[in-house]
This record gives structure tokens, sequence and C-alpha cells, in this order.
């Protein structure tokens, strides 16, 4: 291995893939700050994923996606320091960073019930880690308020068997629901499938994604939306875990890194609420949150008496106005704090809160914590 003050590592990621190419950026960020690393592809080194070449690979480290593969371990025994990024079944008990599955699909199910929808259901690739703990985080945020989701997994041998698939699943689920995708593309093909089964999107289901991938979630009519899984992050994290492996610091290690939080788009810009001024209030809560409104403020763009509109609110919703209020301003203040570099005073203000004393109040209310530890446990580490 090289010995030189220059690190030589090698990336196995493909590119071509926008959620790859933000990880890519993530660790382009921490070799910028880092100064001496140099990257290198499989190509410009021209051998097979074998213990002998990686053996005789001139490398320092490797950060690598695996599937189905024993590159992981191949490296281990060749001595050369490997973290892997993702959920691909290979590289078992390898240093790897990756984002938290089950709160992918909580921010999943908490967005879809935040529209007010009680039918749910996911649709999946049987088999596949990333899959099943983000079905499981889906379920168990449903399940704390008595919802069960129905579950598509896979789609058939062809690709007509998986079209036709979907297209029976879809037209068995009641409407509306809100239906969580494993992935973008995944949220693409329901979206084409509903077309064909009469099914309108958002009106009759509600759609998210997963990876925030700009071009697909765009380019689709409607336009998807989806959970960033914070990407950069986890380029950046991997870099930094490789750097401190490199150094003979870190063995083995598992970084878990948390979801920024759901795009909203069209795909799921619905509030399935038979009350139409109920609607109407938690639409005007979430578009006018950052103006510091309060109840009065709801009451007087509905245009109903404060004690009927109360009344309608809580039968549609199950929770109090002032809660809907105090719960808009909570989840604005929790994408900035993931989104931004902002103080918590600017984040506040641009929350709707009074001040950073009455955001903090919401935070240990609400979420057991603190604005600042919400922000430094972004990302959890764990020893494997």
């Amino acid at each position: 291995m090289s010995r030189g003050r220059q690190k030589k590592i090698l990336l196995l990621l493909e590119p071509v893939l926008a959620h790859q190419r933000r990880v890519l950026i993530g660790i382009s960020d921490y070799a910028a700050e880092h100064p001496g690393w140099r990257f290198c592809s499989w190509n410009e080194l021209g051998r097979v994923p074998t213990v002998e070449a990686v053996s005789g690979w001139d490398v320092d480290g490797a950060i690598v996606r695996v599937q189905n593969t024993r590159f992981p371990e191949q490296a281990a025994e060749a001595g050369v320091p490997c973290v892997i990024v993702g959920t691909g079944s290979g590289g078992v008990g390898s240093s790897r960073v990756e984002p938290d599955q089950a709160m992918i699909g909580r921010l999943a199910a908490e967005h879809l019930m935040e529209c007010g929808l009680v039918s749910f259901a996911f649709y999946g690739v049987s088999g596949y880690r990333a899959s099943s703990g983000r079905l499981d985080g889906f379920r168990a945020a449903l399940g704390e308020h008595g919802y069960v989701p129905k579950v598509l997994l896979g789609g058939g041998r062809t690709r007509r068997a998986g079209f036709e698939a979907r297209r029976r699943w879809i037209r068995s689920l009641p409407t509306p629901v809100g239906l969580m995708a494993f992935n973008d593309l995944r949220a693409w093909d329901m979206i084409s499938s509903c077309r064909d089964a009469g099914r309108r999107v958002p009106e009759d289901v509600a759609i998210v994604g997963v990876d925030n991938d700009d071009l697909v979630c765009r380019v689709v009519n409607p336009p998807i939306s989806s959970v960033d899984t914070n990407a950069e992050r986890i380029g950046y994290e991997a870099a930094g875990l490789l750097a401190r492996m490199m150094r003979g610091r870190d063995k083995q290690t598992q970084v878990i890194v948390e979801a920024n939080g759901v795009i909203a788009r069209k795909s799921s810009d619905v509030l399935a609420l038979d009350d139409a001024a109920a609607a109407a209030a938690v639409r005007f809560v979430r578009e006018h949150v950052q103006d510091r409104i309060d109840v009065s403020a709801v009451v007087d763009h509905v245009s109903l008496s404060r004690r009927a509109l109360e009344r309608r609110f809580k039968a549609a919703t199950g929770r109090a106005l002032g809660e809907e209020i105090r719960l808009s301003r909570l989840n604005r203040a929790r994408g900035l704090l993931l989104d931004s570099a902002l103080a918590l005073e600017r984040i506040a203000e641009a929350s709707g809160f009074l001040d950073a004393k009455q955001m903090g109040a919401a935070f240990r209310k609400y979420l057991r914590t603190s604005p600042m530890k919400y922000r430094r446990d972004h990302v959890r580490r764990t020893n494997s």
C-alpha cells in the first residue's frame, strides 16, 4: 500500500444513480475539508474483485456500494480498509454507513397521516433489507394510530406480469389511500399503474417515494413527493469513517444517518378530510405557520365561529386546532434544523415561534429533546 502523504481511495459506486451521485458529493466534501486524498475507479486499477487482486492494489482504502458480493471480506483479508454505503446484502459484519430505514418509513407514514388519510399501502421489494426496514418503520408508525397497511412486494417474473399485478392490487385498495413506494422509481411505476387502473393521483392514491431523485421526481406527472435520505451526509460520514479506519481507530462500525424528511410535491398534495372546513383550516395553517398565526386567524379564514370550527376540527382530525398549529411549527423547525445551518433564533422565527426558548419547549414536549441535540443526533453511531 501507498504510505505517502496522499491517500489513494478506491470508489466503487454507481454515478448513474442520483442517490449515489449525492453520496459522491458528500465524499468529495469531506476530501475538500481534509486534503491529501486521491480517488481512483475500478477501471483505473484494471483488476477483478479477488483477494489476490486486492492485495496487489496500491490503494489505502475503499468506499463501495455492495450488492451480493464478497468484496468487503476480500478487502479485509487483504488488509485494505473498506466502508460500505447502502444496504445491499453483501459485506455482512463490515463497516457500513446507511440511512435509518425505519425512520424513512416512519416519515412517509407521518406525512400521509397528516394528509388526513386513514387507508394505507406499501409497495416494496421482496427479500431486500432496505425495503424490509422501511416497511417495518411504516407499519410501526401507522400501528401507533391503529392502522394496518396493505402490502405488495415484488411484481412477477416478467415486466408485464409485474405491471398486471400492480394494476390489480391498486384496484383492490380502498380509496383514498396513502401509498409509500420503496424508492422513487417504484413510485413512478405506481403512478403509471394508477393511471392504467383508473385511479387519480393524488385524489385517489397519494404517493410518496424515497431518495428524492430530483430528475425522476420532477419529470413524472404529477411530481413525486419523496423522503430525502440525506445521501450527501451518508457520503461525508463514510469518508470520515474510512479516514478513522485508515488511522486504525475504528473497526466494524455502523453509522446510521437520519433522513432529512419528506419533500412534498403534487403526488401527495391531498387533504382527505370529509369536513371541508377542517380541510381548509389545515391547509391555511400549513401555508401560513411561519407568520405566527393563532387559532383566531384560522377562524377568520374559515368564517365559522370558533366553537364550531374547534368542534368540527377535532371530530375530523382527532386533535385540537391549537395543537395542529404547534405541530406544524415543530415540523417546519425540524426540517430547517436538518436542511440548513441557520442559528436557532432564525429557525424559530422562520417556523412561527416567538423565539428560540418557545421552540425549545416544543421540542422537549413533543420530541423529548432540545433543538441543538436534535441537530447533533442527526447522525447516530453504533459499534457492531
